[in-house]
């Protein structure tokens, strides 16, 4: 669970982009959801 975490965190710089669709709090929220409950819960 921790690298899965982390690997959210530290994949963001990649591909996130600011002006996209999602805003950070929405994105921060979604990641959290996943960690919390899996993708199958999303």
């Amino acid at each position: 669970m921790t690298f899965l975490l982390f690997g959210f965190c530290n994949g963001l710089y990649a591909w996130y982009d600011p002006e996209g669709a999602v805003g950070s709090k929405e994105l921060s929220e979604m990641i959290w959801r996943i960690f919390l409950k899996g993708v199958n819960d999303f």
